[in-house]
């Protein structure tokens, strides 16, 4: 729809999105809208994060798996290590026909470069060490049983990493999904709009919208609020400027900043600021903006710190 479209980012999005379910629930019964409602919008906000934080989880989940596996991959090659040096004392260091036996690939006596490898060799040497027991010593814990521990260390390490990327995998395209059936509902809301506003109807700031016949710049920010919950810390603080779809906070200190320094554009309106000091004198002023352009600066407010 002319001057609206659906933020491909996911803060301006749900930021929208509430702001829509927010319309939906004041002005809905007024325009007679039965499609969708702010009740509906919601529950598929709740949906999406929801998923987005099982997909965040099956991430962590799946760090801790590989650094589980990382531990298992370097005890196993401490094993190795300590076992090379255990058979070299009866089989020599440089590879002979008495080596291959042993399990150690290509023709080396190198410890393995690849976890694959490492893995192998574990699973040779559990049964080749019992087989010549006069190379076992239990004190350096080089013995069969050993070899098997680590072996076993490892193949289940590696089956956690599988299921954990399985999952993981699971749980994006579940957020992936819940997004999607998020957005084609917001789309339905705008086409339902389309039919309950008239293009010049003011209403459509209720929703976070553009009115159709007039899509410029977003109004300025009338007024800013500043206070200090903490030491260093300050909370802006702001209403929702019609038509802005996004916001830019200006930043300067006096003594400090020669002019006011931009941060991150923000979406909704009230943001934290950090890394002030006792004493500090901050000003901070607003701009409000969509894609077509910006509003006029906010009033500058000051706080002393």
């Amino acid at each position: 729809m002319r001057g609206n479209r659906i933020p491909r980012e996911e803060a301006p999005f749900l930021a929208l999105a509430n702001q829509m379910a927010r319309g939906l629930e004041a002005l809905a019964a007024e325009l007679g809208i039965t499609g969708t409602s702010g009740a509906e919008v919601q529950a598929l906000v709740a949906a999406y994060r929801a998923a987005d934080t099982a997909a965040r989880a099956a991430k962590v989940q799946r760090f801790h798996a590989e650094r589980a596996l990382q531990a298992a991959d370097a005890a196993a090659r401490a094993f190795i290590v300590r076992a090379k040096k255990m058979l070299a004392c009866f089989l020599g260091d440089r590879w002979n026909a008495e080596w291959e036996v042993t399990g150690f690939p290509a023709q080396s006596t190198e410890i393995p470069r690849r976890q694959v490898q490492r893995f192998e060799l574990c699973a040779r040497l559990q049964h080749y060490l019992p087989e010549h027991p006069q190379f076992e010593n239990a004190a350096l814990e080089v013995t069969g049983a050993q070899a098997g521990a680590h072996f076993n260390a490892l193949r289940q390490a590696r089956h956690a990493v599988n299921a954990a990327t399985a999952e993981q995998g699971a749980k994006l395209k579940a957020r992936d999904a819940a997004f999607d059936q998020l957005k084609r509902e917001m789309k339905y809301a705008l086409v339902v709009l389309g039919g309950a506003l008239a293009p010049a109807d003011a209403r459509w700031a209720r929703f976070g919208l553009n009115a159709p016949a007039d899509p410029h710049v977003p109004e300025r920010v009338a007024e800013l609020k500043l206070r200090s919950p903490g030491p260093g810390l300050l909370e802006a603080s702001w209403d929702r400027a019609p038509r802005a779809t996004r916001y830019r906070v200006f930043v300067q200190v006096a003594g400090q900043d020669p002019e006011p320094r931009a941060r991150p554009a923000v979406y909704d309106p009230r943001i934290y600021l950090t890394g002030f000091a006792a004493g500090d004198l901050v000003r901070i002023f607003i701009l409000a903006a969509n894609a077509t352009g910006e509003a006029a600066p906010s009033p500058t407010v000051e706080i002393q710190l």
